[in-house]
């Protein structure tokens, strides 16, 4: 009981810190904590030797946040790097002059043997010619203006680890590394063996910390209007070798969408599927391109096209063969919803160029684009909103006819579960049947409950892939109507059959144990009559959302918030102070229990046959049984 206090604490912590989590900072997909990933541009994924960075930070928020912004730093060098001078990554304990394998033959290096005073002035020069270089030509060769602010803001965060590696913080210092080598190598020079890890090229490393710092003060100073000059003047070290840096080929939009698709953060399925559907659309419409020709133009051609398609455009071009401006171009009854441009089309596209900008602007990437062409078509947000389910509605759902021969059948029972569940939880129908029997209900203290959670646990079902929409698990008293017609009898029933998820009967598509379910909820309601059937203000009973509807509604009506019991945010007008607030010990068990008891719907549900296990939950139960009593574990 502890354990699981514990984790919904932990839950609500988590959902806090997300608010203010650094970029490239993700929660562990199991759950342990936290992890650093960022994407490895195209450009310089043969350089660097990788597609993604991807490290552990450790469940400590603050120390993962810190970290976190550490390694961003970290790997802008390596990335700055590896474009200016396609620096050798040397691995640790090999010598620093090794090309790596297969590389291109290039002039000999001269070795630096030793670090004198004359050698760190001519770093310096060269170092600080090489940065101020290299940003005019970025703004030389870019197509839009840079934003001085966000500039300056760049240059502050850089400044703070060449300040910290200046001052001989050994992580900063190491961090420079690379750095170093790329510069000496495209002035014809590089590290001897002998001075790997010695005091002298310490030295060296934080001389260049000081000149990098030196150096983006200068930027600082350019950015901002005021003059500023370097500290030390002196002559760039001399050429020993000309080293021609190789040029980096120009991004295509392809490559961009490509890499922004491998490298979506896991934990938003739903969202991430949009993307699948919806970048490839857009990168069909306007066409492959360098990343440099994008223009506003092209999204606004793509954003206008799209809301000519009609629903479910993608089977009438897997049918005809269709792209997608020839099914745009035809005269369509209805097209996209004004919900499906906002909250698909558009907020796709504009996560796309967020990413896009933010990690390819220094290679070209438009800094302008935006995804804001408005919708200019006639279907609202609310035509297809649900509503709550009348009492007289109530009883047409679970006395019709066709629910007399369900609740009187074994192998059709679990149907009518479905509906007096929805209707006692308000829960989504995905939450629902991904339930799993072995471990996501119980009784404490008197009171039964359900655990609506994406922890998969043990012995998880294979089929499924467990998800909670809002991210926070949550523990919910059973309403005394589904203990009185039976749910845990039914559940223990379950349990013993080994079932692993609620509804057993249905198969699960995609990993989605509700889709299935949830469209025999629809065609129920159309087979009695009710589906589309709406009120005044046109919003109508049409699947399991209505059951959400009516729990909040009826909830509302006997003056109790049930939105901890339907798995929506109970928040106040003060965010800041809900996120001092302890929700288990404010919303415990016995209170949610409370709440739940004031819910009245002025029905007796009736009470169905006992359900037959399905024979496969029965295989898959005797094969346990079987594994373990072949490992000699009795079991208890």
């Amino acid at each position: 009981m502890v354990q699981k206090k514990v984790r919904a604490e932990g839950s609500r912590s988590e959902a806090v810190d997300d608010k203010v989590m650094p970029q490239f900072m993700f929660k562990s997909p199991r759950g342990t904590g936290y992890v650093f990933r960022r994407g490895v541009p195209a450009d310089v994924r043969d350089a660097i030797g990788k597609r993604e960075f991807k490290l552990v930070l450790g469940g400590d928020f603050r120390r993962a946040s810190q970290r976190c912004r550490e390694l961003a730093v970290e790997t802008d060098q390596q990335i700055a790097s590896a474009r200016s001078g396609d620096a050798i990554r040397r691995p640790a304990n090999s010598d620093p002059i090794t090309a790596p394998p297969n590389a291109p033959s290039e002039p000999a290096l001269t070795p630096i043997r030793h670090v004198t005073q004359d050698l760190i002035a001519g770093l310096h020069a060269t170092v600080v010619e090489q940065v101020i270089g290299a940003d005019r030509e970025l703004r030389h060769r870019s197509l839009v203006a840079v934003n001085p602010a966000e500039k300056l803001r760049e240059i502050e965060k850089i400044r703070g680890w060449a300040l910290l590696a200046t001052h001989g913080e050994e992580t900063a210092v190491r961090g420079l590394s690379d750095m170093l080598i790329g510069t000496l190598r495209r002035s014809g020079y590089c590290l001897s063996p002998e001075l790997d890890g010695s005091l002298q090229e310490r030295q060296l490393l934080i001389a260049y910390a000081a000149a990098y710092r030196d150096a983006l003060d200068v930027l600082e100073g350019e950015y901002s209007g005021k003059a500023s000059v370097s500290r030390h003047a002196s002559a760039p070290l001399l050429r020993a070798a000309k080293v021609s840096a190789p040029i980096a080929p120009t991004m295509q939009l392809s490559t961009a969408v490509k890499e922004f698709l491998q490298t979506l953060a896991p934990g938003k399925r739903a969202m991430n599927e949009k993307h699948a559907f919806i970048l490839p659309a857009f990168l069909e419409v306007v066409g492959d391109m360098p990343i440099t020709e994008l223009r506003q133009g092209h999204v606004n051609d793509f954003l206008r096209t799209v809301q000519k398609l009609p629903p479910r455009w993608s089977d009438l071009r897997r049918k005809n063969g269709q792209t997608i401006r020839e099914i745009a171009n035809e005269a369509w009854p209805e097209t996209l919803s004004l919900n499906t441009y906002e909250g698909a089309y558009i907020a796709s596209l504009r996560s796309f160029l967020e990413r896009a900008k933010r990690d390819w602007q220094d290679i070209g990437f438009p800094t302008t684009l935006s995804a804001s062409v408005p919708y200019v078509g006639t279907r609202t947000k609310v035509e297809r909103k649900q509503r709550a389910i009348r009492p007289e509605e109530m009883r047409q759902i679970f006395f019709s006819e066709a629910m007399e021969k369900i609740i009187k059948t074994p192998t059709k029972a679990h149907k009518f579960w479905l509906l007096a569940i929805e209707l006692y939880t308000g829960a989504r129908v995905r939450e629902i049947c991904q339930l799993n029997p072995q471990h996501d209900w119980g009784c404490r203290d008197g009171i039964w409950w359900l655990r609506f959670t994406d922890e998969v646990g043990e012995l998880p079902a294979p089929d499924v892939i467990k998800s909670v929409k809002t991210g926070k698990s949550r523990t919910i008293s059973m309403h005394a109507e589904l203990v009185r017609i039976g749910l845990p009898e039914y559940l223990e029933r379950l349990k013993h059959g080994g079932a692993r998820r609620l509804f057993p009967q249905w198969s699960s598509t995609n990993g989605d144990a509700g889709a299935a379910p949830g469209k025999w909820v629809a065609n129920y309601l159309r087979s009695i009559g009710l589906h589309g059937v709406s009120n005044e203000k046109g919003n109508a009973v049409r699947g399991s959302h209505a059951f959400r509807h009516t729990l909040l509604t009826y909830g509302r009506k006997s003056r109790v918030n049930l939105r901890c019991i339907s798995g929506h945010a109970d928040e106040s007008d003060n965010p800041v102070a809900d996120g001092y607030e302890d929700e288990t010990l404010l919303l415990s068990l016995d209170v949610k229990a409370d709440r739940l008891a004031k819910l009245y719907y002025a029905i007796e549900l009736p009470t169905p046959v006992p359900v037959l296990i399905p024979s496969t939950a029965r295989q898959s139960r005797s094969g346990h049984h079987h594994q373990r009593s072949k490992l000699g574990d009795g079991g208890t």
